[in-house]
């Protein structure tokens, strides 16, 4: 799948490994969310009635776990190739990568709203301050802009992610340390998720744990040969992503997310790591 609209040069990863897989990645990422947000748009604000295509566009949120489990490979190849790695350099990155376009963007939402609705201006302001410093979540007031929650999200895992690899790193056995990534991943979401009122880190871990697993086993392993990969499979997984957020699959419960949990594991696998069927997702 050809992405022309991008810069390769403003995609090569830390240590000048440029994987254009990733960009398939991304694409699918991307339209997911505009279906999901386009099907949203044409029920509420237009009041058309939903049939069975916006229905399956509605589907598309799982867009946002698959950038979740993007930024968990990319971070986790980068600090698994590093010769060293220094966790205040690591931070200035991150830092100088969202904070700019980021602070920009709220900076001019607020101001806008503000000129638009003087009368909510406390409201306004003290959504402002939750927004950037990203504890709108924590808190639950974001009247600015509702998805910066994502990135609150991203944050925290910037933060602590480290922290676990550095833990990680120190078994040194793949298949170790893939045990122990999914056992937390699975902890996080199955029992203590369902106890938090809040959206945090620990309501997507499972999702970043894709990509954190599949950099491992890029990494240490460079391969699994026992999965079965060609461009229609991974049509069928992309597919079934969809499909498995339905309403019809309810009747699933738990194993539905489990069931999507591993359908991304194995299409990362199939293109990140043992590049099959790749045809519709490089953009080299």
């Amino acid at each position: 799948m050809r992405l022309p609209w991008f810069d390769r040069t403003s995609r090569v990863i830390q240590h000048g490994k440029f994987i254009p897989e990733l960009d398939g990645l991304r694409f699918i990422a991307i339209i997911s969310v505009l279906f999901f947000h386009a099907s949203g748009r044409m029920l509420n604000r237009f009041e058309l009635e939903r049939n069975w295509i916006s229905e399956f566009f509605g589907t598309g949120f799982f867009g946002v776990e698959i950038f979740f489990a993007i930024s968990g490979f990319i971070l986790t190849h980068q600090f698994l190739r590093a010769k060293q790695f220094k966790y205040s350099s690591y931070l200035v990155r991150r830092i100088k990568r969202i904070e700019p376009p980021f602070v920009i963007a709220i900076v001019v939402q607020t101001a806008l709203l503000l000129l638009i609705n003087r009368d909510r201006m406390e409201e306004y302001l003290s959504s402002f301050v939750n927004v950037i410093t990203y504890t709108s979540n924590i808190f639950k007031n974001n009247t600015i802009n509702g998805v910066t929650w994502s990135l609150e999200v991203e944050v925290q895992f910037y933060l602590l992610l480290p922290l676990l690899l550095f833990m990680l790193v120190k078994v040194r056995t793949l298949w170790v340390n893939l045990t122990l990534l999914t056992a937390l991943a699975l902890i996080l979401h199955f029992l203590v998720h369902p106890m938090m009122p809040i959206e945090t880190l620990i309501s997507y871990f499972l999702f970043f744990s894709v990509g954190i697993i599949t950099a491992f086993v890029k990494v240490q392993a460079k391969s699994i040969s026992f999965l079965p990969g060609n461009w229609f499979i991974n049509l069928i997984l992309i597919f079934s992503l969809f499909a498995l957020n339905h309403l019809t699959f309810d009747f699933l419960g738990s194993w539905q997310t489990f069931i999507q949990y591993l359908l991304m594991i194995w299409l990362f696998t199939n293109v990140l790591v043992n590049r099959k069927g790749i045809g519709l997702l490089d953009n080299s």
